[in-house]
């Protein structure tokens, strides 16, 4: 998937938590900006690892996860749907 506005990533986004949900046999119902993935969705920290892995593939550009979450590579205790959007968008330098 080319990935080049934030409209791109949030859609990856979506799509990859979908992929993430149906490997976890769980249905993700209506996700919104405001949906929290461990929260809300019930991921748990271990499947965060893994959903960043397949943003990377879906996306097809190096990402890894201390271009999501930074150098001490701690994501906070939870997140929404937006805010792992935005820290994607960080980790891809994609500004627009």
């Amino acid at each position: 998937m080319k990935v080049r506005t934030k409209a791109d990533v949030w859609r990856c986004v979506i799509e990859t938590v979908e992929e993430l949900m149906a490997d976890l046999d769980q249905e993700p119902g209506e996700l919104t900006p405001d949906v929290t993935l461990m929260g809300d969705l019930g991921i748990k920290s271990m499947d965060v690892i893994h959903l960043v892995l397949l943003l990377k593939d879906r996306i097809g550009r190096s990402l890894t996860y201390k271009d999501v979450f930074g150098e001490d590579q701690q994501p906070p205790s939870d997140l929404s749907l937006a805010q792992l959007s935005d820290l994607v968008c960080r980790g891809l330098r994609i500004t627009a």
